[in-house]
């Protein structure tokens, strides 16, 4: 999601990764088929990536397309469009806070100078409270 904050980097954790490599593992031995689905925990975070981000998500689950994927970047709306192709067959599963997502208006602004301005409205697609 675009909303710095919102919580999504608690799925890269090294606590959540633990506990989400087990649980596929669980998963995995609990299969009842004929094989165990047997998927990759892959983390990407974008903060860690000097590469282009999506493009290298595209190039990993290309060559993991089984794999359980989670990519950890603030991606601004603009951008989502484009989010299905790094996804290859997978999912896209935002992680957004609900409450994150209610529209913030700030009416009124001051100027450097001191200079006040009740007319002018700032709009934000989200809650400043969560950030």
């Amino acid at each position: 999601p675009c909303i710095p904050g919102s919580g999504k980097s608690t799925l890269s954790s090294a606590a959540s990764r633990y506990a989400i490599a087990d649980l596929l593992s669980a998963l995995d031995n609990g299969a009842t088929n004929q094989s165990p689905v047997q998927r990759k925990l892959i983390v990407l975070v974008g903060d860690e990536i000097k590469k282009k981000y999506w493009t290298e998500v595209k190039r990993m689950r290309a060559e993991n397309p089984s794999s359980l994927f989670i990519a950890d970047k603030n991606t601004p709306p603009n951008v989502w469009g484009a989010l299905p192709d790094s996804a290859g067959h997978g999912v896209i599963v935002p992680v957004i806070y609900r409450k994150a997502l209610s529209t913030t208006r700030v009416t009124g602004s001051i100027s450097p100078a001191g200079e006040v301005d009740s007319e002018k409205c700032h709009c934000y697609p989200f809650s400043l409270h969560y950030l």
